[in-house]
């Protein structure tokens, strides 16, 4: 999502920019989702549209939705807030095998090409092993860079962050690519966590996982 050029009000915090959101709907899972994300929003300084685009967000994951649409939408918001022309989240079970992949910016003409699921393999495997966020300038200096498959897009910017429930990791968050060719900000981080703890939501779950499959908004 571009930014809109508007001064974001010093003053305004928080608390006092979400008090109609939370007088109108007092769901027990949006207060406590709030709550865990609202020290890294209350850090982000660079635009009043960004935290209510993730507000947005926390409101579809507490609807109910169906689960891809709920992960799809997480995948949406964050190629929107931090303007990324890629987007993705893999989901993975206790032995780190990728269960589902959802993600934005591939058509299907690409997407039939590139032909399988991520294996786990490289950034992604790096991410699924040592589930902490990275930022990288380019992608193709990290180690444990392996390349891309035949027919994947080049890509360069990357930013990733773990979907964890407590001490447990169940997946990655990640985005490459800004549109304007910068690499990846610390405000772009903070939002990326925040929507990774909203995607650990749903998949808190008993019985969220499935048969390996992708999905896509495109």
């Amino acid at each position: 999502m571009a930014d809109n050029g508007l001064p974001v009000n010093k003053g305004t915090t928080l608390d006092s920019g979400l008090r109609p959101l939370r007088q109108t709907l007092s769901q027990l899972r949006l207060r406590e989702l709030l709550v865990e994300v609202q020290e890294r929003v209350e850090q982000i300084v660079d635009g009043r549209d960004r935290l209510d685009g993730l507000v947005e967000a926390m409101l579809v994951v507490t609807s109910g939705l169906d689960l891809d649409v709920t992960l799809r939408t997480i995948v949406h918001s964050a190629t929107n807030l931090v303007d990324a022309r890629y987007g993705a989240l893999e989901v993975h079970d206790r032995d780190k095998r990728v269960l589902q992949f959802v993600y934005e910016g591939f058509d299907e003409e690409t997407v039939q090409a590139i032909g399988h699921l991520p294996q786990g393999l490289g950034i992604i495997g790096l991410l699924i092993d040592e589930p902490k966020p990275l930022r990288l300038d380019d992608l193709s200096l990290h180690p444990a860079s392996v390349g891309f498959p035949a027919n994947h897009p080049p890509m360069r910017t990357f930013l990733g962050v773990p979907v964890r429930v407590h001490d447990m990791s169940l997946g990655t968050l990640y985005l490459t690519d800004k549109t304007n060719g910068q690499p990846f900000s610390d405000d772009d981080e903070l939002l990326v966590q925040a929507l990774a703890a909203a995607a650990a939501s749903p998949l808190r779950t008993p019985g969220f996982t499935s048969r390996p499959r992708r999905d896509s908004r495109g």
